[in-house]
């Protein structure tokens, strides 16, 4: 069985937060919409997928830097003037 609490960050404590309370809310006024998007946003956090797991953007420390002196083209500078 998933441990469903270990690896919380702040963003899926806070999709987890506001899912359960848009859920609770559409809930006691009966709004189907918001029950299902509560219900979304509150799994989201729970079981840790899409954005709520950090999925969302790209992870910048695993990206290298492009060597362009190694590609064997010059590279040059040129001075504009502003006008």
């Amino acid at each position: 069985m998933k441990n469903f609490f270990a690896g919380w960050t702040w963003s899926r404590f806070f999709y987890f937060l506001i899912g359960g309370l848009i859920f609770v809310q559409s809930l006691l006024v009966m709004e189907w919409l918001g029950i299902v998007v509560g219900g979304y946003f509150t799994a989201m956090g729970l079981f840790g997928f899409g954005c709520a797991s950090g999925q969302c953007y790209p992870m910048m420390k695993n990206i290298k830097p492009v060597n362009l002196t190694e590609t064997g083209e010059d590279v040059k500078a040129e001075e504009t003037k502003i006008q």
